[in-house]
């Protein structure tokens, strides 16, 4: 190989261009760039003229970050299992990750796959993979020319189950020609075949270069025109439909879908009155004090001048406030936020009318009139500041009928495990930074978390 190590950007990181590697805990390996299939939703590079890595120089990759220390590997190819020297490269892989050193992962098909490649995968260490379902609709798989079948798909499914290899299960809404009927049978599909609970139900985003995004106004579909490119609308889906789908499927699996924007409520945070400096890409700038409402302008002051400081940058906006205080200042406050430059982030949660980068949080050190919290809660996140023993008290309870709740003082193991076990996880969070990190790490699993 040419030139393993192009460029180092931070500590750890090795970043090679050709092909893209990124070598941090989460390494990325994009071995195939050629789409095999003429898939309508991901097919930019169709007629690129792109190279594709033989079997041993792609295991050879594979083993060079095993020896700097990698830990899982994610092979970017649209269809892995349909690249070229698909089962020699899983030969090789099986050899040279023979300590299972790494975790692999990537995106299969179901049609072509069987019992032999699924105990093949998860003998070279592939234990979670991506598969797609896309819909229910064959009309609808045949006009994105996806093509496929549920059934193969349910059928790969129980394959991959036995060998153990946990699933991605994805399902898209607002493909053009299914409907928000057509939606809903993809998850009696996905329950009635026990793949619900791993199942990714997201909007289409129609990526430049596609066809179907080529195809976009002869097929009536309106999307953003910036990333992620979001479908607003299609023939068959109003704007108002298709977030009414997201919430369906979400009320059928118990869980959101959507990544949380969980504030970052550890440390003492930046001190809002004080003068701006610059600092890290994501803080929180906290304001305490009486009455924040008087001190509104300061308020409006300070966020401008962090804007500007770091216009792309993640911010909490945090108010602590000692009494209540009127909910015009949520209003002010966020129309100050959404007056900022926008960006790929801030526009992520916008279907759902929230931002990603910038939002707001008002943490109580006091119990306040319950009728306040709730108007609060209806349009900004809610902590209370409790120890560990109190708030086990109503673990159940947090972020539910209560605010979620910021933890102060000790915390020992037990309380940390009763909490993991009975409280909601992004209701919970922790004044001291470690104990936030490890409440990440081992409870809300974000393993890459600093």
């Amino acid at each position: 190989m040419q030139g393993i190590t192009q460029r180092r950007e931070k500590p750890n990181e090795v970043v090679v261009t050709k092909p893209v590697l990124r070598c941090i805990e989460r390494q990325k390996l994009e071995i195939d760039q050629r789409l095999i299939l003429l898939d309508r939703l991901c097919c930019s590079a169709k007629n690129a003229k792109l190279r594709t890595l033989d079997v041993e120089s792609s295991a050879a990759l594979v083993a060079a970050l095993r020896d700097r220390g990698a830990r899982e590997v994610v092979f970017l190819d649209p269809t892995f299992n349909h690249r070229p020297g698909f089962e020699p490269l899983l030969d090789a892989l099986i050899r040279e990750n023979a300590s299972r050193a790494l975790t692999l992962f990537a995106e299969v098909r179901a049609e072509g796959l069987s019992a032999e490649h699924a105990r093949k995968l998860k003998q070279a260490g592939f234990d979670r993979l991506e598969i797609g379902l896309q819909s229910v609709n064959r009309e609808t798989l045949k006009r994105v020319r996806r093509g496929g079948s549920p059934d193969k798909v349910a059928e790969a499914a129980r394959m991959l189950h036995g060998e153990g290899i946990e699933l991605l299960v994805d399902l898209i809404v607002g493909l053009p020609g299914d409907t928000p009927e057509d939606v809903l049978r993809g998850m009696d599909f996905l329950d009635a075949n026990g793949l619900a609970p791993e199942a990714q139900v997201f909007p289409l985003s129609l990526l430049p270069g596609t066809a179907m995004r080529a195809s976009a106004g002869q097929d009536g579909v309106l999307f953003d025109p910036a990333p992620p490119y979001r479908v607003r609308r299609t023939a068959t889906f109003s704007e108002d439909a298709l977030l009414r789908t997201l919430l369906a499927a979400e009320e059928r699996l118990g869980r959101r879908l959507d990544e949380w924007p969980r504030p970052h409520l550890a440390g003492s945070g930046l001190e809002g009155f004080a003068s701006q400096e610059p600092s890290a890409q994501h803080v929180a700038l906290w304001f305490r004090g009486l009455d924040l409402f008087a001190r509104r302008a300061e308020i409006l002051r300070a966020i401008d001048a962090r804007l500007r400081l770091d216009p792309y940058g993640m911010l909490d906006v945090v108010l602590c406030p000692e009494e209540p205080f009127p909910l015009d200042l949520l209003d002010l406050v966020r129309a100050r936020l959404q007056d900022a430059a926008p960006s790929y982030v801030s526009r992520a949660l916008a279907h759902r009318g929230e931002d990603l980068q910038r939002r707001i949080a008002v943490v109580l050190r006091h119990p306040q009139p319950r009728d306040w919290v709730d108007a609060v809660r209806a349009r900004a996140q809610v902590f209370q500041e409790r120890t560990a023993r109190d708030a086990l008290r109503d673990a159940e309870e947090l972020g539910a009928t209560l605010p979620g709740a910021r933890i102060t003082g000790p915390v020992d193991a037990d309380a940390f495990a009763e909490l993991a076990r009975r409280a909601d996880a992004d209701s919970v969070a922790f004044a001291d930074p470690a104990l936030e990190l490890q409440w990440t790490w081992r409870v809300l699993g974000f393993g890459d978390a600093r």
